[in-house]
């Protein structure tokens, strides 16, 4: 939700998570596939400061926005299981 472009080192294919569960700072590994619809959206959409910005430039995403396209691509793809991933 709130990553930000700086983020992403796609030569190493990797995610920087900041202050993540835990509290702590890690990288996580990038599939080849991911990577390639990240550099996709954002050749589109060209973000920035944060990958998936809010209203306002200067935030990101809200956690009510995120949810709601959540819900609303499990609807879509038929899955009727309640929650999500934890």
């Amino acid at each position: 939700m709130n990553l930000q472009v700086r983020d992403i080192d796609g030569e190493r294919r990797l995610l920087h998570i900041n202050q993540g569960r835990g509290a702590k700072d890690r990288p996580v590994e990038i599939p080849e596939t991911l990577l390639l619809q990240l550099s996709r959206y954002w050749q589109l959409f060209r973000p920035s400061l944060w990958l998936f910005p809010g209203r306002e430039p200067e935030g990101a995403l809200g956690v009510t926005s995120i949810q709601k396209c959540f819900t609303a691509s499990k609807c879509q793809a038929g899955v009727d299981k309640v929650g999500g991933i934890q």
